[in-house]
């Protein structure tokens, strides 16, 4: 009934009075399916999601209005902005001389009109149209504002600019009327009428301290510094706490030589923000103090670059590292500066297109002070380079120049983790370095926790008046020789690692400090969840899992862009489920707030792909580039990834097994490793049956059964195909090892579902299989998972561990030859059997009636061999290659084959 439409008008227009959007809208909900067209219900909607922040689904309804009612003036106006932000003017125009018809000589109106003539650059008719609509609403300050600028731009004059503002101020006094004519009487050099109007702003708001430190700012831009210092003292009563008020005294102070004073606001400012570097800075000038970076280890560069050895001394290397210096002085948790200072010579072609364009090392979290940036020339010219941001470009670049490059680097932190600071260093790299050092100086009573890496020394400890330096140093280190297969830097270069962070528990109270509230319920949430699983029925946490997982993965895409989604903190659950883009924090969030709804508690993981499993323990830090869900499933931890679209339950993408991980779990104390044993396994069997024709073709019937996370391969390449297109991709994918081939039939189960599995069947021919030898015949077998030459196997010997990343874990093929007629096989062996710590091969042979059956079953245990296993493994693999690469000879029946013998 229209009265009970009222009432729900009336509660909405309550709610949203109280700030209370969600509970307005469910209120307006079920009115708005009823009547849809309803354009009261419309804005009163438009008015909850504004307040809710909802911009998408409020622009949905303006344009749907818009649809609906063209004729209405919101839907003029609407559209002439629309128009307006298209840069279509004429389009804009005919919508104003629409909105002079609805809304003839209005304040919108004007607005508007004044707009279309601004773009248009019809000046005298912006000027005209100005003067009217003041003249017209003389309280408006926009239009004030407009005339004012118009009175000093055309005229110079200040008397008329004055006059407009008296004449609006004459309606009622406004603070935006108060401020423009203060500053007109100050232009006009009318400091009594100035300091009049300021009085009567005081009077106004004797509460609001920015009104005092405008003062101030003009007095000391007049050098009028008692009358500056009087008003910030009045800006400090009001806001006591402000760090940058107190830094604004100390420095107007300071111009009066009133050193005491200086020194306690430069204190003061500290103690209220440890992060205000620059009043640190001040307190140390003022106190006659040298900056710790100058007393702490460096090095004389004129010196280091006169005394550097020959070229000759480095054959095979482009560069040479002269010196890699880094010098952080922590002050108070986070809050440090960092002193990084690269002299670099460049010794060959391949050196100057590796440095020409350099990148600092920051993060971009804290403030870059670039100090120096040159290319020296032998004869000591200096050319300064291009630089933005943390990058350099070197200019006018040759063998045998020095870049030197010097940058210092406010940081500090926000929130809980203000209070700590970590940091991780290379000594060594990919270039000889003839002096690395870190040096680090702290407060005494910093918890630090060190390490290293790889043959980096014990730090020197120093205790010194302003705290303790530890200094790391190498010198003359060679370059770390690549070799195929080798590990990142952190597993292999000589590394310190510093921590004030006292264990992986504060960062996960941290990350669930910050996270948590994003996973808070709302509308949206609940009713997709009581449309995904109706309340009238029961599941099971698997059956909400399973549904929540198969909507996220389906519907909501992978996004990552700056402007849109920070680094650390998610998005609301709400925002994802509305704009359905998310990066993997995101989902994350989405995911734990929908199994909320249903009293599922589920975490999030912070995760670091692809993370080598021989980094040695890390010392608490943040090196995580993903997020996914953790959460308890009959008392076992068990691990989602919601970005792995195509990715079955019970398995993640490849680059997130045995990768480094934190869990977010209240009183969670260490970081685990996404062991592959928490996984489904990813195998792969395969039967193949052969077949002959008398001319030698082969007739294959291949079937392919694909397990866990490689499902996902053929899914996602597949499962939006054509049928054309996929015979197209299996064509080739045949032709990389059978020339000539012809693909017969295919059929596939299971590609468009995320079962476990998914299979494909492929019936082909292959012309000249069987390869002739006389009366002999040669099959050649082609094994699937069968290992061919490996150049990180090159070596004699090994300096560093072979990493290699492995996507199968146990893979079972059979290989079902029929032996082709008159013939025999010949020479076959029974079993070959080899193992290693990283894994097994085993092959088998069996011939029954006129079919020789061979299986060949992999498995792989570990991803890795350390130097010393090299030899071992080295003829391990190459067992198996010799093994993998034998085919099956076929002889005429009755026909004795004897090997040679072997001399004695």
């Amino acid at each position: 009934s229209s009265s009970a439409l009222d009432d729900a008008i009336f509660l909405s227009d309550c709610h949203l009075r109280n700030d209370q959007a969600d509970a307005a809208e469910r209120v307006l909900r079920p009115w708005a399916r009823a009547y849809p067209d309803a354009i009261v219900i419309m804005f009163q909607l438009i008015d909850a999601y504004r307040r809710g922040r909802k911009d998408d689904d409020q622009n949905t309804l303006v344009e749907r209005i818009a649809t609906l009612r063209p004729d209405l003036a919101f839907s003029v106006i609407t559209e002439l902005y629309r128009s307006l932000s298209n840069d279509k003017l004429d389009e804009a125009e005919d919508y104003l001389k629409k909105l002079a018809v609805l809304m003839p000589e209005t304040p919108t109106y004007y607005s508007a009109a004044i707009t279309i003539a601004s773009r248009r650059n019809r000046l005298q008719e912006r000027n005209e149209l100005n003067v009217k609509a003041f003249e017209r609403y003389p309280t408006n300050v926009g239009f004030m504002r407009d005339n004012v600028v118009q009175a000093v731009q055309s005229q110079g004059r200040y008397d008329a600019a004055i006059k407009i503002v008296k004449h609006h101020l004459s309606f009622g006094e406004t603070e935006s009327g108060l401020l423009l004519l203060a500053a007109l009487h100050l232009e006009a050099g009318r400091q009594d009428e100035w300091r009049k109007i300021w009085q009567k702003l005081f009077e106004r708001a004797p509460g609001a301290p920015g009104y005092h430190v405008s003062m101030a700012d003009i007095y000391s831009s007049r050098k009028e510094y008692d009358s500056a210092i009087f008003h910030v003292r009045a800006a400090l009563d009001v806001a006591p706490t402000s760090s940058p008020l107190w830094f604004k005294a100390g420095t107007l102070y300071g111009t009066r030589f009133d050193r005491e004073s200086a020194l306690n606001a430069y204190r003061t400012a500290l103690a209220l923000d440890p992060a205000n570097f620059d009043a640190r800075e001040a307190l140390r000038e003022l106190e006659g103090q040298p900056h710790p970076f100058t007393t702490m280890p460096k090095v004389d560069i004129d010196s280091l670059i006169a005394s550097a050895p020959p070229s000759s001394d480095y054959p095979e290397d482009a560069a040479i590292f002269l010196l890699d210096d880094r010098r952080r002085v922590v002050y108070n948790g986070s809050r440090s500066e960092v002193l990084y200072e690269t002299v670099i010579r460049i010794l060959k072609t391949e050196g100057i297109d590796a440095f020409k364009e350099y990148g600092l090392p920051y993060a971009g979290d804290g403030n870059l002070i670039l100090e120096k940036a040159v290319v020296r020339k032998r004869n000591g010219r200096e050319v300064t380079a291009d630089g933005s941001g943390g990058m350099l470009v070197f200019k006018q670049l040759e063998i045998g120049d020095v870049i030197h490059v010097k940058a210092k680097v406010r940081e500090s932190r926000g929130g809980r983790l203000a209070r700590y600071f970590w940091d991780d260093v290379g000594l060594n790299g990919f270039y000889p370095v003839r002096l690395a050092r870190y040096s680090l100086l702290i407060p005494r009573s910093t918890n630090l926790r060190w390490s290293v890496a790889n043959g980096a020394e014990a730090p020197v400890i120093t205790d010194r008046e302003d705290g303790i330096l530890y200094t790391w140093e190498t010198k003359d280190d060679p370059a770390i020789e690549y070799e195929e297969g080798m590990p990142s830097y952190e597993v292999i270069g000589k590394r310190v690692a510093v921590t004030s962070v006292p264990g992986w528990n504060e960062l996960v109270v941290w990350y669930d400090e910050i996270a948590r509230p994003k996973t808070r319920t709302s509308l949206e949430v609940a009713e997709l969840m009581d449309s995904l699983f109706p309340r009238n029925r029961e599941y099971s946490t698997m059956d909400l899992i399973d549904g929540v997982y198969r909507y996220i993965t389906s519907t909501i895409r992978y996004s990552n862009v700056p402007f849109r989604q920070s680094g650390i903190i998610p998005q609301k659950a709400r925002d994802v489920l509305v704009t359905r883009i998310g990066d993997c924090k995101d989902v994350a969030t989405l995911c734990i707030s929908m199994l909320a709804e249903r009293n599922v508690k589920a975490w999030h993981v912070l995760v670091e792909t692809r993370s080598s499993e021989l980094v040695p323990n890390r010392l608490p830090s943040i090196p995580f580039d993903h997020a996914i869900v953790c959460l308890y499933i009959n008392d076992t931890l068990r691990f989602f990834d919601l970005t792995a679209d195509d990715v079955p339950l019970g398995s993640v993408p490849v680059a997130d097994l045995d990768a480094f991980a934190l869990p977010i779990i209240p009183g969670w104390k260490e970081p685990i490793r996404l062991s592959r044993s928490f996984f489904l396994p990813n195998n792969i069997n395969i039967t193949t049956k052969v077949s002959f024709t008398p001319e030698g073709d082969a007739i294959i019937d291949q079937t392919n059964v694909h397990y866990g996370a490689r499902t996902q391969y053929y899914r996602s390449a597949w499962k939006e195909a054509t049928p054309k297109e996929i015979e197209k991709g299996l064509l080739e994918m045949l032709s990389n090892e059978w020339g000539g081939v012809t693909l017969e039939s295919y059929d596939m189960t299971g590609l468009d579902t995320l079962s476990p599995t998914f299979s494909y069947r492929m019936v082909y021919t292959v012309p000249s299989y069987l390869v002739e030898a006389g009366d002999f015949r040669m099959a050649r077998l082609q094994w699937y998972d069968g290992w061919g030459p490996d150049p990180a196997l090159s070596y004699t010997k090994r300096v560093h561990p072979y990493e290699f990343g492995s996507d199968r874990d146990t893979v079972h093929e059979v290989l079902q030859i029929t032996i082709p007629e008159n013939y025999e096989a010949s020479g076959l062996t029974k079993r070959f059997e080899r193992s290693h710590k990283t894994g097994s091969v085993v092959h088998t042979t069996e011939t029954t009636n006129n079919t020789v059956t061979l299986t060949r079953t992999s498995v792989s245990s570990r991803h890795y061999v350390l130097p010393h296993e090299y030899d071992s493994y080295k003829a391990y693999y190459n067992d198996v290659v010799r093994r993998d690469r034998a085919g099956v000879l076929f002889v005429p029946k009755g026909t004795v084959v004897r090997p040679p013998k072997r001399k004695r």
